[in-house]
């Protein structure tokens, strides 16, 4: 499968890489394709998000099913019922308000600022490891080549200054000979470098927040 600058991924592909569902011939051409198409880069922030609400929905769902199996809970669910027309006006017209407002949201989310895609190469010396870059103080999304690692089920992350100061850590698993992460709240303008564990220390890579 490849992606071309004239050739978007579909919505189809953006969800099973999402998922993680994409072979890694597929993952592989599509990261390369999202590194100079902005508008992939804001189609797979907004699938990754809906994904995200999706799954919160489910659990509210189950969590409903579980209330109302509840004997106490069925009878309050009965008094609801029993609520003044004004009350149950107020919330119809609330309701109204929400869809209206739900329907706009892929717009601004799409207006907002999506999180950068910054790719780290494996290093070419334990030394001195290759720097990539970022905006400072701004979101970003991690995506780490996996080159020549132990294939491993899951990975920890770390983010550390240059002082060695721990500034992030999360654990995810790969996807294909790929690893990423998203740092929501970005980081202040300085030099860092990622570190990549399995049982011990992996690999390191440079990172430079510029302004």
């Amino acid at each position: 499968m490849q992606f071309w600058t004239d050739r978007h991924a579909s919505d189809d592909v953006l969800e099973q890489y999402s998922m993680g569902r994409l072979d890694e011939t597929a993952s592989q051409a599509l990261e390369e394709h999202l590194l100079i198409c902005a508008r992939c880069q804001d189609n797979l922030a907004f699938t990754d998000a809906y994904g995200q609400s999706m799954r919160s929905a489910a659990t509210d769902l189950r969590r409903q099913a579980r209330a109302q199996a509840h004997p106490r809970l069925r009878t309050g669910f009965r008094k609801l019922f029993d609520l003044p027309n004004p009350l149950w006006a107020l919330g119809a017209a609330a309701l109204v308000l929400l869809v209206a407002a739900g329907s706009q949201w892929p717009s601004v989310h799409r207006s907002s600022a999506q999180p950068a895609l910054v790719l780290l190469e494996a290093s070419r010396g334990a030394a001195s490891p290759v720097y990539s870059s970022t905006p400072a103080a701004k979101p970003f999304t991690l995506l780490l080549d996996l080159t020549g690692l132990p294939l491993l089920p899951q990975y920890r992350l770390e983010i550390v200054d240059a002082a060695g100061r721990g500034v992030f850590q999360s654990s995810a698993a790969p996807n294909g000979n790929k690893l990423r992460a998203t740092i929501a709240k970005g980081l202040p303008q300085g030099a860092y470098y990622v570190r990549v564990y399995g049982h011990e220390l992996l690999r390191e890579y440079g990172l430079e927040a510029r302004q």
